[in-house]
């Protein structure tokens, strides 16, 4: 890597991607990978004209370096919505969490604007909406889930079955 002057910042993005197909069981984490990035960067600084002395210049001038290594692991763990009330119940989990991680924060304030007010998610009235779109697949989910079972009533054996999640 080139070293740089320490005077110009320079925004770069990095896009880094993960194209795969597994199948996992409702509920189960699986990890699709690790993405793992070394960097190092060398910054050299120095008084104009003093730094550029011979022997004396060292006085003046300073070298740094420094070595960052990310590891970037990607964690699914899809969960398959059966039920209206399943839907529900997760989604205020998640929505109490939320609002309990901001409670923290604005209790600890910012150290920068103390009398600054953090904002705070409302507090859960206990009911969830559910876009249209969602409560159309949990409908259709439930529909196959009944015709299903009532197909499987007539036979004199059942047979066990795994849920899969294509992701």
């Amino acid at each position: 890597m080139a070293p740089s002057k320490g005077s110009a910042v320079d925004v770069v993005f990095d896009k880094r991607t993960l194209d795969t197909s597994v199948l996992v069981k409702s509920g189960e984490t699986v990890v699709l990978g690790g993405l793992i990035q070394s960097q190092t960067q060398e910054t050299h600084s120095k008084v104009p004209l003093l730094g550029d002395i011979p022997i004396l210049g060292y006085l003046f001038r300073s070298t740094s370096s420094s070595v960052n290594k990310r590891n970037l692991m990607v964690f699914v763990h899809p969960v398959i919505l059966r039920s209206d009330a399943l839907y529900s119940q997760l989604s205020d989990q998640k929505y109490s969490w939320f609002r309990a991680m901001q409670l923290e924060s604005a209790k600890k304030g910012l150290d920068l604007l103390p009398d600054a007010k953090l904002p705070v998610m409302p507090e859960s009235l206990g009911t969830t909406v559910i876009s249209p779109e969602m409560k159309k697949t949990l409908e259709e989910n439930s529909a196959k889930a009944s015709d299903k079972t009532a197909s499987s009533s007539g036979d004199k054996t059942s047979g066990k079955t795994d849920d899969k999640a294509h992701s």
